[in-house]
């Protein structure tokens, strides 16, 4: 994992989990493991070294969801009340911040993809600072998961949901992928780490997920060059650009003029034309294929002057 954020420009947010038991009616007590504590720290601190960032999953891996929520799917104890629910999340929390007491834990992460609108609440309230649900963008119908579009709510929290997953994608998922990007522009993997040991790839090997994820990430970063690795916090300024940003576009014979504003940093644009660009004003212009230039920009205007125009 640390090779691949290196060699590919990866930013990962981590999610913690206190322990693997099925409590699901309190008192919730702390985990007093060492071995476990100590590779929380251990891995997180690598994490964090990386740029980064850490967030939460759950007291255990018990999806925050009552009776009746598809809880046999996984063979997950239901929950009783969301007032377990919420008892549990705040131990989760307190274990974390016994290990990070000056870190601000904004991503959640339910177990399985499964969260109830009770769990989303005692979420919320169990943890203020958590400003991201991220779960499914997409899957099938029928499954209890938690389907979300990329959103910011009123309360001024985000819907930020992984696309893909696996440390092997298919054709299939490469597919959901790359039409996601062409989409929207956003690039979101999930990899349990643990996922060797999972039934559906029980002939595979360390080698093999790793060699799955030297195939797969070097051609979305060929194919997409000008994504911006960002942790998931961090994707909260762009998403505010995004939903903000207005921009108005006058097309000229020899140049190109873009207005934009409702945006607090850098903006990014792909323009794609047949002209060739001798030089671009308050604004950088980059080629990245054929016909197709990366716009970067922090003002509020830019032109573009095309070749045959500056002769």
């Amino acid at each position: 994992m640390l090779e691949n954020a290196k060699q590919h420009d990866l930013k990962y947010t981590g999610v913690i989990i206190e322990t693997y038991g099925n409590q699901v009616k309190g008192p919730f007590h702390e985990l007093v493991e060492r071995t476990a504590r100590d590779n929380v720290i251990i891995y997180g601190r690598e994490l964090l070294r990386t740029g980064g960032e850490l967030g939460l999953h759950g007291y255990n891996h018990q999806s925050l969801a009552p009776a009746g929520y598809g809880e046999d799917e996984h063979g997950y104890v239901p929950w009783e009340s969301e007032q377990d629910m919420i008892d549990a999340t705040q131990e989760l929390y307190r274990y974390a911040k016994s290990l990070y007491p000056y870190y601000e834990f904004r991503v959640y992460v339910p177990p399985s993809n499964v969260l109830s609108p009770e769990g989303y609440d005692a979420v919320k309230k169990a943890v203020p600072t958590v400003k991201i649900i991220s779960s499914l963008y997409d899957g099938s119908a029928d499954a209890h998961a938690y389907y979300q579009d990329f959103r910011r709510n009123e309360d001024g929290s985000y819907e930020i949901p992984r696309i893909s997953a696996g440390h092997m994608p298919d054709s299939i998922t490469r597919w959901a992928v790359f039409s996601l990007i062409n989409h929207l522009g956003i690039f979101s993997h999930f990899v349990h780490p643990d996922e060797l040991f999972y039934q559906e790839i029980a002939d595979k090997s360390w080698a093999d997920m790793k060699q799955g994820l030297a195939d797969f990430l070097p051609e979305t970063e060929d194919r997409y060059p000008w994504l911006t690795p960002v942790t998931a916090s961090e994707s909260m300024a762009y998403f505010n650009d995004f939903f903000d940003l207005d921009y108005r576009v006058v097309r000229a014979e020899d140049h190109f003029d873009l207005h934009c504003w409702n945006h607090s940093g850098e903006v990014k644009f792909l323009l794609r034309s047949d002209k060739e660009l001798d030089h671009a004003d308050g604004c950088t212009a980059d080629v990245v294929d054929d016909g197709v230039y990366l716009i970067r920009m922090t003002g509020d205007s830019a032109r573009l002057v095309w070749k045959e125009a500056a002769k």
